[in-house]
C-alpha cells in the first residue's frame, strides 16, 4: 500500500432485501444508510423501497490514507422513514476492510419488519443491533 495512493476499502457492504410494515410491503420508504469511519461527520446515503417492499443499497468503498498504524472501524447506521415515523434497523460498528465483512458472507432471504424490536446478534467480530432476520450467509 502506498500512503500516497492510499486503499481502497469497503466501509459499507451491499444490502439487498425487503422491508415491511405490518407484514406488508413498505412500498415508498426511504432508507437512510449512514456510517462514520474517518471523521465524526461521517457520510449517508439514501434509497426508496420499491412497490414491493424491495431494496437495493449498493456497496460503499472508499479510499483509506494511513500514515500511521490504526485500526479500521466504521460505524454502520441504516434508518427508515416511513408513514411519518422513524424506524432504526441497523447498527453497527464493522472492524474489517472487506465486502462483506459485517455477517462474514452476503446474507439470504434479508427482510426487515419495521414493528419488531432491535435485537443483539452476536457475530464473529461483535454485535450487530437490527430488526432485520436473514435464513443464512453465503460465502
Amino acid at each position: 500500500m502506498s500512503l500516497f495512493k492510499g486503499e481502497e476499502v469497503c466501509v459499507f457492504s451491499a444490502i439487498n432485501g425487503v422491508i415491511t410494515y405490518e407484514g406488508k410491503p413498505a412500498a415508498g420508504a426511504k432508507i437512510i444508510r449512514k456510517v462514520r469511519w474517518k471523521d465524526k461527520e461521517g457520510e449517508s446515503d439514501s434509497t426508496m423501497v420499491g412497490e414491493n417492499g424491495e431494496f437495493n443499497l449498493p456497496v460503499m468503498n472508499r479510499t483509506m490514507r494511513q500514515f500511521l498504524p490504526t485500526q479500521f472501524v466504521a460505524h454502520q447506521s441504516i434508518y427508515v422513514h416511513f408513514n411519518g415515523q422513524e424506524y432504526h434497523i441497523w447498527e453497527m460498528g464493522k472492524p474489517t476492510k472487506v465486502e462483506n465483512g459485517e455477517l462474514g458472507g452476503i446474507p439470504s432471504n434479508f427482510r426487515c419488519e419495521l414493528t419488531d424490536e432491535l435485537m443483539a446478534v452476536r457475530i464473529k467480530r461483535g454485535t450487530l443491533v437490527t430488526s432485520c432476520i436473514w435464513d443464512s450467509i453465503i460465502n
